[in-house]
């Protein structure tokens, strides 16, 4: 319950008292103050007690990132500032931050912009390696979000609504990516060194797949809240089928289940189980992206060229987040996305159809680690990754996988054992005749 529907929706009942109390105060944090700002009220409302390790959407870390997870904020506000075309504030905020106080006394926040260019992002290795190479530069995340806003190179000539999607969802879902990526790979390089952080490097990676705003509680925050790809995934489902019976994502599921190896392998000294589940996660993160694309080329076929819809912005920005890796696994997928998700001045938005987006992303799910169903279907536009065969199951997940395995192996067994008994029958039955004669 959130204090949206405890006061604003339904009238207010003294029994929820205390549960209002608290919901308020959980709020001092995001609004930059502390229990002890507020104080106590009277000998009635007592000083609320800060936790020094807070959940994370229902994932427990061992160490205190909540600081670190307040980025998301960030993001939040320049979404906000771009989208009115306070342009000049979210690039400062941008650069400097406001929300993730690294040194509060001192006035030292984590900026998006430190995010992007530091050197720890080094760390995600192979996986920078890769976005590098498409992008032609170490840079490519900077360079989209100070432009965007700017107004400079090709965003002169677009709408300020396509100008924002740019900047904002740019951080969400390729900076935040990598950030993500670099320390789960960063507890890997300090867990072969007998480094007690590994942990805590785990823990930030998490922080930055979930953040601030999903809240402590399983499952997160409403679906308008969230910002990072925690968020993204819960939003995309329903239109794919991949939720679960509590409506949130299936594949939520499957980050838990990493998040929580990752941790306890970090803990224990486990390295290669770090490595595999950093390895994991690096893959599963981006279904949630790969469902996005498919979302905007369904809504972007019908749009005009050189429209000035936000949708072709947000349509592109998504193909961007998993184009480096389509280009590694699968050129002609790569070939595809680019053509039907690009902007490209004259040239008609998605060509080409949104179900050869689908069946481009199908030819290279594999190389994710997962199925074509874990990307879904949408049945209102007929719609399917899965519409193709392109050796890949439609079973949701590894257990599917090993399922299907072991019937095809019984079945394997089953046939050798009836031709082993028929030709041993017709053996028996020749020889049998022979030694009549």
């Amino acid at each position: 319950m959130t204090l949206m529907t405890k006061l604003y929706r339904n009238d207010y009942l003294s029994e929820d008292r205390d549960h209002v109390i608290n919901l308020l105060q959980s709020t001092f944090d995001c609004l930059g103050f502390t229990c002890a700002d507020i104080g106590q009220y009277h000998d009635i409302i007592p000083q609320c007690q800060e936790e020094t390790i807070v959940a994370l959407a229902g994932y427990e870390p061992k160490t205190d990132v909540k600081r670190e997870s307040m980025v998301d904020l960030d993001i939040l506000q320049i979404k906000i500032l771009s989208r009115v075309q306070a342009y000049e504030p979210a690039l400062d905020l941008y650069m400097n931050g406001k929300n993730s106080a690294v040194d509060p006394a001192n006035l030292k926040y984590t900026s998006l912009a430190g995010i992007i260019s530091d050197k720890e992002r080094m760390s995600a290795g192979y996986w920078l390696w890769i976005f590098e190479k498409y992008h032609g530069t170490p840079f490519y995340s900077h360079n989209t979000v100070v432009s965007s806003l700017k107004g400079t190179g090709r965003y002169e000539s677009m709408s300020h609504l396509q100008r924002s999607e740019f900047s904002f969802k740019t951080l969400q879902f390729q900076a935040m990516y990598i950030h993500a990526v670099a320390y789960f790979y960063e507890s890997v390089n300090r867990c072969k060194d007998n480094d007690s952080s590994a942990g805590l490097q785990w823990d930030l990676g998490v922080a930055a797949v979930i953040g601030s705003i999903e809240g402590s509680q399983p499952s997160g925050a409403p679906l308008h809240d969230g910002m990072l790809l925690f968020n993204l995934a819960n939003k995309r489902c329903g239109q794919f089928g991949t939720c679960d019976e509590d409506d949130g994502a299936e594949i939520i599921s499957e980050f838990m289940d990493e998040f929580v190896r990752g941790r306890d392998a970090a803990l224990d000294f486990k390295c290669d189980d770090v490595k595999n589940a950093a390895s994991r996660l690096a893959h599963i993160l981006q279904i949630p992206v790969l469902q996005a694309v498919l979302r905007y080329a369904i809504k972007n076929e019908s749009i005009q060229a050189d429209s000035d819809s936000k949708d072709l912005a947000e349509g592109e920005t998504f193909a961007i987040a998993v184009l480096p890796l389509l280009a590694e696994y699968k050129e002609s997928a790569q070939k595809t996305v680019e053509v039907n998700m690009i902007i490209k001045k004259g040239k008609k938005p998605v060509a080409d159809g949104p179900q050869a987006v689908a069946d481009a992303i199908n030819s290279a799910i594999s190389h994710f680690g997962v199925t074509c169903a874990h990307v879904g279907a949408d049945p209102d536009v007929s719609v399917d990754v899965c519409a193709k065969n392109f050796g890949a199951s439609r079973g949701f997940g590894f257990k599917s996988n090993v399922l299907f395995y072991i019937c095809f192996g019984l079945l394997v067994i089953y046939l050798v054992l009836e031709f082993y008994f028929k030709c041993s029958s017709r053996c028996g039955l020749k020889r049998a005749r022979h030694d009549v004669v």
